[in-house]
């Protein structure tokens, strides 16, 4: 709810048509409950307001545990809360702010005074929520490729392995798509890196555009890149990267006077099919099944079930992290 809802608990009649009439003409919207478990049900609802005026002295629960209660169980998003009591001691007020109390109102109170108070609280939510949204922009530039737009490499760690556990837990099938640009280093030569750029780019977004909303799709690297195909088995996460393949070998792009036919290699495995499931072997059986693909022509789908078990270590560097953070990727 906006910074305008607020919610009233108090048990006296006259107090409560009070507030609301006044929080009325101020533009708010009130919510009333006449007791202290209600206010504390209101209040952790994940919809819940996030202001509240409460009477210290009401039934099942005093506003003093209510706050208690709220903080304990509803860190995010932040309730501003003002205490409304006819206790104005030293004491009573360090008990309060001890509780989570944000502010105190001493009854009878001063309606100009609240409307006051309730301002200073709107400001410090509207200065929490400019204060999230840009720690959550930062997140996001952190974990994206700059180029595409699309989660980078070093999103996919933590992404893979609640993935991982998610399929163990809730025993769903979880498929991985490597794909990789073919002959990516001959179009750079022929066209120049800004035509490659252009490349990835429309790579990046046809992906993307195949792809399910739940599925993680990530530039891995280079003109590689990663898809988590969560509740995915082998046969659908093929049928998926059959279709995105198409799509790209369908797309042209013009360079100048001439046009570059953009064509994608895809390696396809279902993970859980693997009795040492880690983020490590994800990637190593996703891989394989790429280099099969690389193998038989390019321009191809494969699928690890169909392949060998030949060892092999092309381009993840088995020696060290596949999750090395990649400047740029």
């Amino acid at each position: 709810m906006s910074p305008k809802s607020i919610l009233v608990a108090d048990d006296d009649h006259i107090t409560r048509v009070m507030l609301v009439a006044a929080l009325e003409s101020w533009g708010y919207e009130p919510i009333v409950v006449e007791d202290g478990h209600a206010a504390v049900q209101s209040l952790v609802h994940p919809n819940a307001p996030q202001m509240a005026i409460l009477d210290w002295s009401m039934p099942s629960m005093s506003g003093i545990e209510v706050c208690r209660q709220v903080r304990l169980n509803r860190p995010t998003p932040y309730t501003y809360i003002v205490l409304l009591t006819h206790r104005d001691a030293q004491t009573d007020r360090l008990k309060g702010l001890e509780s989570g109390a944000d502010d105190f109102i001493t009854k009878p109170f001063d309606p100009r005074e609240l409307q006051l108070r309730l301002r200073t609280g709107v400001r410090i939510l509207q200065l929490q929520r400019q204060l999230a949204e840009a720690h959550e922009a930062s997140r996001l530039e952190a974990n994206s490729d700059e180029l595409t737009g699309l989660w980078n490499r070093r999103s996919l760690q933590p992404r893979l392995e609640n993935e991982i556990i998610n399929c163990r837990d809730l025993g769903r099938p979880l498929s991985v798509l490597m794909i990789d640009v073919d002959e990516f280093k001959s179009i750079n030569d022929q066209a120049g890196h800004s035509f490659g750029d252009s490349v990835l780019k429309l790579v990046a977004q046809t992906i993307k555009a195949c792809s399910r909303g739940d599925d993680f799709v990530s530039r891995f690297g280079g003109d590689e890149f990663l898809i988590l195909l969560p509740g995915a088995d082998e046969h659908t996460a093929t049928k998926a990267a059959e279709r995105i393949r198409l799509n790209i070998a369908s797309a042209q792009i013009l360079a100048e006077a001439s046009s570059l036919a953009v064509s994608v290699s895809v390696g396809v495995a279902e993970v859980t099919t693997a009795s040492d499931l880690t983020p490590m072997k994800a990637l190593e059986m996703a891989d394989q099944a790429l280099y099969a693909a690389k193998r038989s022509g390019r321009n191809q789908v494969a699928g690890f079930g169909e392949i060998s078990d030949e060892p092999r270590s092309r381009k993840l560097g088995l020696s060290g992290s596949v999750f090395a953070d990649c400047s740029g990727t």
